[in-house]
């Protein structure tokens, strides 16, 4: 059996319907489960509708599941100390605040020995003064600028 022919077989086994968990059928159509609810939908009205397409859902069981399944959707890997080596036909992972934090710091600072920590700070301070987010020194300031 070759590789091909195993992966296809494994793609038949994940495409039918009764080889699946129910919430790994509510995982493909999740996205359309959503747009509905921000229509309006209630959560029952989904529930009956999914049940007349052979589901068998209870409308606890129903919630239960997308809170699951938000609950993955949100959950991200721990960021590691190095980036990962991007393999050929893939993109570079990056983290999204990191590369926000190298954008904003110009390109003759040595940032060499910080920190990721240490970089987004350096970033934070560039944007944020001390005398707007302090509230002791926001007073300390009015009180000196009124003698």
């Amino acid at each position: 059996m070759g590789l091909s022919s195993a992966e296809e077989a494994l793609r038949a086994l994940a495409a039918d319907d009764r080889n699946r968990s129910k919430i790994g059928r509510l995982r493909g159509i999740y996205a359309v489960i959503e747009e509905t609810r921000r229509a309006g939908v209630s959560n029952s009205r989904i529930v009956e509708t999914l049940n007349a397409q052979g589901f068998d859902l209870s409308l606890k069981s129903f919630e239960t599941m997308l809170y699951r399944i938000r609950k993955e959707r949100t959950q991200q890997p721990p960021v590691s100390a190095s980036r990962p080596v991007a393999r050929a036909g893939q993109t570079e992972a990056v983290n999204p605040v990191e590369a926000v934090a190298e954008s904003a710091i110009s390109a003759d600072e040595d940032l060499s020995g910080l920190s990721a920590k240490q970089r987004r700070e350096l970033v934070a301070d560039k944007y944020i003064t001390a005398e707007t987010t302090n509230p002791l020194l926001k007073r300390l300031i009015k009180e000196n600028n009124k003698t």
